[in-house]
């Protein structure tokens, strides 16, 4: 990693114009440079340059940076070849900026950052074999989209010993000293190598210019042997208290003043299907020294931890430290009984998580709510009470609120001017506030509360207090009649599911098979109106059927049919997965040269597995 103040001295010293016009034909007009963005297929002169700012942005994919970002993007050279790139074609001398010891350090690490380039490089590749069909499938339910798959880097880390086999076979000549050096191999104390990463969904982890350090795997079947999500081990260039994943990505962003912090990169990709993209995510730490340094230019701090007991544990302790610190900090504390945002925007969708948003709270009422969450008698109150004074004491400087004592004097049915003359503040005249009671509270501590609120407090909290509705009821709550038609159509007839699947496919299938009376009961008041169409095409259907079954009750033509159908459906799915490639790699040819490669690999792994089995 770069020193900040080297790394801003090359982008300050470099006639960012100059450098980029080797690319890209730039004609000024006003203040900007403009041409054709290098990285899309542009018809309409949406690359900018500004030589006063010293950055580029393409308007049409809103995307941009410094001039090294742009040598990075469209080179596809490490960090450090393309500040001696940049040095070299503005005449920098680079001795002038780093020292013997700094330049042979950070070479070294260039060379690992690009070997674990050409892994990644392989893992994607291994993702859309068709051998691999299974993990891909995986992030296509977990509602990765080819764009995210493609803009996060996911692969697919192979079985056994091939990932190191394709990598230092000569298409890319990497040894095994530098797979053990950047920890895609280790070697355990009594002498054994094996391969960390093997059957895992990966996910490269990138340092805050970009970098890939390391790797980490989750298991998309698991079993109490497996660890779920597997890191690499730390190495020269990895350390997790030093990296704070999609931190590059947030810093390209014009939002320079809220930063959302969660626990995994599962939870910052549920995110980004909600829109949101200020977010990052610890590596299983807490916030350290080296973390907040990363982010201090953030005002707003939003901590969006697990709903379990160790994730409230660590808002608490990270917000103490981002607190003292002079940090705004808020609390995502409204999950809807799902554990992280990746559940939530799953199975509630994107607004669930937009909404969660918008009710964040300060971390002092989350403190004072979690506190409160668990009342059962009298003593727990006591306790509750002074805990929260003593937050509020200690951090009454940074966050003191009217709100905050409003609330706690709610809750524990204590006086508003007893509390502030606790925690060392004057009485005050007026101590109405509203705050909502959770519905936590014990019932003995909020008797006759009911005819003190007003009308619409109570009708809220009656809402609230419903029974949640299923997931299948929330699905069909909104859908119209034409989608109506289709759901009733597609029961029974396949033609549909192409029409179904473009609208709500991934929940309402999973519902066709064992909840078709439940729809038709749902469906009633549209019943009269599908019925003629369902008639018309139930007709259609039955001559269909009758000719298909005539065809299949003759043997060889059953079997014929049966090995035609399985032939196109293995060759639909290859091409299916070419085109995929073609259409989201950078260099589709490169991909599909490693995708035959693995083909063949597998091949001949079979054909040796099958020899062996004969000879016993």
């Amino acid at each position: 990693m770069i020193n900040s103040e080297k790394y801003k001295y090359i982008i300050n010293n470099a006639d960012i114009v100059k450098t980029i016009s080797d690319f890209v034909q730039l004609k000024k007009k006003s203040n900007n440079f403009w041409g054709k963005c290098p990285f899309h297929d542009d018809h309409n002169d949406s690359f900018s340059v500004n030589l006063e700012k010293k950055i580029w942005k393409c308007w049409s994919e809103n995307i941009g940076g410094n001039v090294i970002d742009f040598i990075m993007k469209k080179t596809g050279k490490s960090e450090f070849e393309a500040i001696k790139y940049i040095a070299e074609k503005n005449n920098i001398d680079i001795k002038n900026i780093f020292n013997k010891n700094e330049y042979d350090t950070i070479n070294a690490n260039a060379a690992l950052y690009k070997v674990n380039e050409k892994a990644n490089f392989v893992y994607t590749s291994l993702l859309y074999n068709p051998e691999n069909v299974q993990y891909l499938e995986y992030l296509y339910k977990r509602k990765f989209s080819d764009e995210l798959i493609k803009k996060f880097g996911i692969g697919y880390s192979g079985e056994g010993n091939l990932v190191p086999e394709l990598l230092m076979s000569d298409n890319f000549k990497i040894t095994k000293k530098q797979l053990i050096e950047v920890g895609i191999m280790n070697i355990k104390d009594n002498g054994y190598e094996s391969v960390l990463l093997r059957n895992r969904v990966t996910f490269p982890i990138k340092d805050e210019n970009g970098n890939i350090v390391a790797f980490s795997g989750r298991i998309i079947v698991s079993n109490e042997k497996d660890v779920k999500y597997l890191h690499s081990l730390e190495t020269k260039i990895f350390s997790k208290s030093k990296i704070l994943f999609n931190l590059h990505n947030v810093l390209a962003l014009k939002e320079d003043k809220k930063l959302i912090i969660c626990e995994g990169y599962m939870d910052v990709i549920g995110f980004y299907r909600a829109g949101v993209e200020n977010v990052v995510a610890t590596m299983g730490t807490a916030l350290t020294e080296n973390h907040i340094s990363l982010i201090k230019k953030y005002k707003t701090l939003i901590l969006s931890f697990d709903k379990d007991d160790a994730g409230i544990n660590a808002v608490i302790s990270n917000a103490r430290k981002l607190i003292k610190l002079q940090f705004d900090v808020w609390v995502i504390g409204d999950f809807r009984g799902c554990k992280d945002v990746d559940e939530l925007e799953l199975k509630y969708g994107k607004e669930s998580v937009l909404e969660a948003l918008d009710t964040k709270t300060d971390y002092i009422t989350f403190f004072i709510k979690n506190c409160f969450k668990n009342i059962k008698t009298k003593e727990d109150i006591f306790n509750a009470v002074n805990e929260c004074i003593e937050e509020i004491k200690n951090y009454a400087n940074f966050v003191y609120k009217d709100e905050n004592i409003a609330l706690l004097a709610r809750l524990s049915k204590i006086d508003v001017n007893s509390i502030r003359a606790r925690i060392g503040l004057e009485a005050i005249t007026n101590t109405t506030v509203a705050v909502d009671v959770p519905t936590a509270a014990p019932q003995s501590t909020i008797k006759n509360e009911d005819s003190k609120k007003p009308t619409q407090v109570i009708k809220k909290q009656n809402e609230e207090n419903k029974k949640p509705l299923s997931e299948l009821e929330i699905l069909l709550k909104p859908i119209e009649n034409h989608l109506m038609k289709i759901i009733v159509l597609a029961i029974n007839y396949p033609q549909y599911i192409e029409e179904l699947q473009q609208i709500s496919y991934d929940i309402i299938i999973k519902y066709l098979p064992i909840e078709v009376g439940l729809i038709k009961k749902l469906l009633l008041s549209h019943w009269e109106e599908t019925v003629p169409i369902y008639d018309e095409k139930e007709k259609e259907l039955i001559e269909k059927n009758k000719a298909l079954k005539d065809l299949l009750n003759h043997k060889n033509a059953k079997k014929n049919l049966m090995n035609n159908i399985e032939g196109l459906l293995h060759c639909k799915k290859m091409l299916e997965i070419k085109l995929r490639i073609m259409n989201i790699a950078d260099d589709p040819q490169e991909y599909i040269k490693i995708y035959d490669n693995v083909t063949n690999y597998n091949l001949e792994t079979k054909k040796i597995k099958t020899q062996k089995l004969n000879t016993k």
